[in-house]
């Protein structure tokens, strides 16, 4: 899990927003369940302004999976963060579609 700080407010008049990123494992399924509650646990005690969510490595996801995914996304909203996903896999497309999640999860699938 990679995290940037934010650029020191003397060297910039503007600030910049930090980022925290949560690399997604492959497989997302109940077995994975716990580490993922974990990692996303962890995002949210982040001071970070927004939350991105890297699921390129995702290969397989189930309804526990995706349903873990879509609460981070609504308990993230309601603390004031911005979530973004960073290379959704087809997998992962292809679930959230099928499940009715897409806008829940707020991917951005091309038609």
């Amino acid at each position: 899990m990679k995290k940037t700080v934010p650029i020191d407010k003397q060297t910039s008049s503007a600030a910049v927003p930090a980022e925290h990123i949560v690399v997604l494992s492959d497989i997302l399924d109940i077995a994975a369940i716990q580490p993922l509650y974990r990692q996303l646990e962890a995002a949210l005690a982040s001071p970070q302004s927004e939350l991105i969510l890297d699921a390129a490595q995702v290969s397989r996801v189930d309804a526990a999976g995706l349903q873990t995914l879509a609460m981070f996304c609504r308990e993230a909203r309601t603390q004031g963060y911005s979530v973004r996903w960073k290379n959704p896999s087809s997998a992962l497309n292809r679930a959230a579609e099928w499940t009715g999640l897409v806008d829940w999860l707020e991917l951005k699938i091309a038609a």
